[in-house]
């Protein structure tokens, strides 16, 4: 019972932390609003909402560090947990995300969606895999592009996975022969491969997400093929990875001095074409952990080499320039932009080389 209860528990978290996104998303655009009321009223509904958001996480925070959950809470228990933690109502009596403001406002973001809260929790979890390097074998690949083994081992009704053409638009990749979104506007990243990965997950499948737990703990532990992982070209005269020396981003191209000044400007690009989502990259879980802060507006929080945007948000820039390839890359995809519109011309190659990441 504690393993299922934490399961239960972890799932109920990504789904918060999805909704605390969605309604950051809609404060943040009711600011621009033209209608000053009317953005006032959403601005003030969504704060609530993440304020009673956080309360609930704190609650259950202490629900699993200090109650024997053997003992104290009963399967019967479950359903009524869920059901007291409802969105709380705007000042007009109805759920704020539901207002036509707010459903134009997230029709715009595909990044904070709702997804189911199984599809929260796979979502996470393939987003662990990338950040921690993971690689997939060929043979892998070529599974989750199966409808059969994908029935078979997660009860999907399509392929678990794509591969990520770079050259074709993110958003008809997403989509199945009919033109409904079946997969997530996400690139994950595994090496060299990129994946789109199903979104169609059942809320109320519990077996779905077992067979999910089972295949996750498996291939978590599954160590990764060196040989197939991707490394940055070295220059011939063996002085190091090439530094950049121009960017062309969304066909644009920007004088650059190193990696770092890359990274800035492919912050500042981005926080001119989606706002929104540059702004709340300090609530990012994604790119921001416990232990290391990469995006904030309190200075004191970055503890390498900060840089500041030019909205106020602070940046890490103390990266290598793999870590920063990848950033820029997840960045992209937040941001609905393939990293196909990015482009490196480095001191090596003195031309524009599209980098792998």
């Amino acid at each position: 019972m504690p393993s299922e209860l934490n399961k239960i528990l972890q799932v109920i978290m990504v789904s918060l932390d999805n909704a605390e996104k969605r309604n950051r998303a809609v404060y943040d655009s009711a600011l621009d609003l033209s209608d000053f009321q009317e953005g006032q009223i959403v601005s003030a509904d969504a704060q609530r909402n993440i304020f009673q958001i956080r309360e609930w996480r704190k609650r259950i925070e202490a629900v699993c560090s200090e109650i024997d959950a053997t003992s104290m809470i009963l399967p019967e228990d479950i359903d009524g947990i869920s059901a007291t933690m409802q969105m709380p109502s705007a000042s007009n009596g109805s759920d704020v995300s539901q207002s036509p403001v707010a459903k134009q406002i997230l029709s715009h973001d595909d990044a904070v969606l709702e997804d189911t809260p199984i599809g929260a929790y796979v979502r996470q979890k393939m987003r662990e895999l990338s950040n921690n390097d993971h690689i997939f074998s060929a043979a892998n690949i070529a599974l989750f592009q199966e409808k059969r083994w994908s029935s078979d081992t997660f009860g999907l009704d399509y392929p678990f996975a794509r591969v990520f053409n770079r050259q074709q638009e993110l958003s008809a990749q997403t989509k199945d022969d009919n033109g409904y979104g079946r997969y997530w506007k996400e690139v994950f990243l595994f090496g060299n491969i990129s994946l789109l990965i199903c979104s169609q997950w059942n809320a109320e499948d519990k077996e779905q997400l077992d067979k999910w737990d089972k295949w996750y703990n498996r291939i978590s532990q599954e160590s990764a093929p060196s040989e197939q992982q991707w490394r940055p070209r070295r220059a011939s005269h063996g002085s190091g990875n090439p530094k950049p020396t121009a960017i062309t981003l969304l066909g644009e191209t920007y004088d650059v001095c190193n990696w770092n000044e890359m990274f800035v400007k492919v912050c500042e690009v981005m926080l001119l074409h989606k706002p929104h989502i540059i702004e709340a990259l300090d609530s990012d879980a994604e790119l921001n952990s416990d232990r290391r802060k990469n995006f904030s507006y309190i200075k004191k929080e970055i503890k390498y080499a900060p840089r500041q945007l030019s909205n106020g948000l602070w940046v890490e820039t103390n990266r290598n320039s793999g870590d920063i390839s990848r950033c820029c890359n997840r960045i992209l995809a937040k941001c609905s932009y393939s990293p196909e519109e990015l482009s490196i011309e480095t001191n090596e190659t003195k031309k524009k080389s599209k980098w792998l990441i």
